[in-house]
């Protein structure tokens, strides 16, 4: 006689309709769904307790019920539970009706809260059935509709020296996505938690021109969204460890003086993938920057803050050896791919940006997207991120020199 095997399932935080129903599919495979609110709750419950045809069964019933009512809030429900399928019913039926639902207050919401969502939104206007299925069955079959494989960058072009005003600067092209850098630094006092170290602030403004979705709260909102990332991928820690940018080389005096450098970036035009061309034009700016020479008077007292002397003419490069890349990998459908499109994001379930140096240290990470992803599955991607990481630093370095050489001729 084999013996039978049982498992436990602590559910906790549902009704006690919901918990019925939930007991009887999983003794009888069937399921009541009296109305749409018990089908959100079940299919909750089936992503969560990773029931699959439970979730199924729930997901194809709602699919039936979106309207221009309804969508935006089945949007937002359909990306938190992974529920593909009523996610592109829902977004096929705002699209259809985008001047209505613009007009709305769960739109605007939806604005403050996800910005890459409604980006999303917008980069699937225009799409056609056809192109859709194009785009999906082209990375299926690793070759994506621009001809790139899964793990192929656009090409890159590099101008640096491009705002004469900055310590540093650099304009990247990645395909058809358009960002400027810029790197100004100022003399600072260290904070008294780091008395050696000197500090870096990151912003990035989204251009109104860019996308019709930058205008307003919506470009405020990406715009904060995309610094916080690239802090994370390039700043390491609130200590400091981890900083892919390094903060001692910006030591002049410790506890009396170091520099301070506030990085900017501006997309001009967007594309996809714009924390990776962002990641890349601060790298390209960074190497770009001179930090002038200091002398630092001889004779102060402890309590007075010591005068300084910056050269006009001196200046040191900033060592960018071990600045990181971003690397973000985009899942659509089973696959994740490298540099996406904005076509191609309208398509992505999640994505996971990984910043790595050039040693192939891990300095920051950070995922956005409603779906979750397996502790497993990140590992993986980290893996790949790694691997595409090294031609792309090479590519990189490559253009910045090229473009340095040109800088200097001209």
């Amino acid at each position: 006689m084999e013996e039978s095997q049982t498992s436990t399932i602590k559910i906790s935080e549902v009704s006690y309709h919901d918990l019925c129903a939930f007991v009887n599919y999983l003794y009888t495979a069937e399921v009541n769904l009296v109305d749409d609110q018990r089908a959100e709750d079940l299919l909750a419950m089936g992503e969560k307790y990773q029931v699959k045809h439970l979730k199924a069964y729930c997901e194809n019933f709602l699919r039936s019920k979106v309207s221009a009512s309804n969508a935006l809030k089945y949007l937002t429900f359909a990306t938190k539970y992974k529920a593909e399928d009523l996610t592109e019913a829902s977004l096929n039926v705002i699209i259809e009706n985008m001047n209505k639902l613009k007009l709305q207050d769960e739109y605007k919401e939806l604005v403050k809260k996800d910005p890459h969502l409604v980006i999303r939104i917008y980069d699937m206007v225009g799409l056609s059935a056809g192109e859709k299925h194009f785009i999906k069955g082209g990375i299926d079959q690793d070759l994506r509709s621009d001809g790139r494989k899964r793990l192929t960058y656009r090409p890159i072009s590099i101008e640096t020296g491009v705002i004469p005003q900055a310590n540093g600067s650099a304009r990247l092209r990645m395909g058809d996505t358009d960002v400027i850098a810029t790197v100004k630094a100022e003399i600072g006092k260290p904070s008294h938690l780091h008395p050696n170290r000197g500090k870096v602030a990151i912003f990035v403004d989204c251009s109104a021109i860019a996308s019709p979705v930058f205008e307003g709260r919506g470009g405020e909102e990406l715009s904060t969204e995309l610094s916080v990332a690239l802090q994370r991928c390039l700043l390491g820690g609130k200590s400091g460890a981890g900083a892919g940018i390094d903060l001692l080389s910006l030591n002049v005096m410790e506890g009396k003086i170091c520099w301070d450098l506030y990085i900017e970036g501006l997309v001009i035009n967007a594309d996809g993938n714009l924390l990776d061309a962002l990641g890349a034009a601060i790298k390209a700016a960074l190497s770009n920057t001179g930090i002038p020479k200091v002398n630092v008077a001889a004779e102060f007292s402890a309590e007075e803050q010591p005068e300084v002397d910056i050269s006009d003419e001196d200046f040191l490069r900033f060592d960018t050896s071990s600045v990181p890349v971003v690397i973000t990998l985009t899942k659509v459908g089973k696959h994740y791919i490298v540099d996406a499109t904005s076509e191609e994001e309208s398509h992505m379930s999640s994505a996971i940006s990984v910043s790595i140096n050039s040693r192939g240290q891990i300095c920051g990470l950070t995922k956005r997207g409603g779906a979750g992803v397996d502790p497993s599955v990140v590992l993986d991607m980290i893996s790949v991120a790694k691997h595409v990481s090294e031609h792309f630093i090479m590519k990189l370095d490559s253009e910045i020199s090229a473009a340095e050489a040109d800088e200097a001729v001209s």
